[in-house]
């Protein structure tokens, strides 16, 4: 039988014996296309052994679909269960002064290679040799040249200061 990516025939039910008859009238079958019902697997199991059997793209996304949906529905914290758990998700606490005096320190070499970047791209440096000089990617290098300020890239910077 040739693929026409159409259906061949529409059964009167979804019993394994309507399915397995259907395809014993129809020798030669190579692939049977099916849901996961076990009766679809059993009926082409029986009535077409050789037949390779697969899942159908739409099958195939609905079954995706529902794993990603048990998988979160499992990992989802109750607010009993949060209380007890140590990596219960908690509000977001004031840093310590470490933690403050880092982050400065990250922002300043941050701005310092910044810098660098926007002087050797004025004095006529390419993406490429500024990231290989500097050895930092293409890609900083591209942001950094096209940011019209430091501020608009910084990592402090808030959502409507970067867009």
């Amino acid at each position: 039988m040739r693929e026409s990516h159409q259906p061949v025939d529409l059964l009167e039910d979804r019993h394994a014996e309507t399915s397995a008859e259907w395809l014993r009238q129809h020798p030669g079958v190579e692939v049977i296309s099916r849901d996961r019902s076990k009766d679809y697997q059993r009926g082409a199991t029986d009535g077409a052994p050789q037949a390779q059997q697969v899942i159908d793209r739409w099958h195939l996304l609905k079954n995706l679909r529902e794993a990603i949906e048990r998988l979160l529905s499992h990992t989802e914290i109750s607010e009993e269960g949060s209380k007890q758990n140590s990596l219960a998700i908690s509000p977001r606490q004031k840093r310590t002064s470490g933690e403050r005096t880092h982050a400065e320190a990250s922002r300043n070499r941050r701005l310092a290679l910044y810098n660098e970047v926007v002087a050797l791209s004025r004095a006529g440096g390419t993406i490429q040799g500024i990231a290989k000089q500097l050895q930092i990617s293409r890609q900083t290098v591209r942001k950094f040249v096209q940011a019209p300020c430091f501020s608009r890239i910084s990592a402090g910077a808030t959502y409507e200061e970067r867009h």
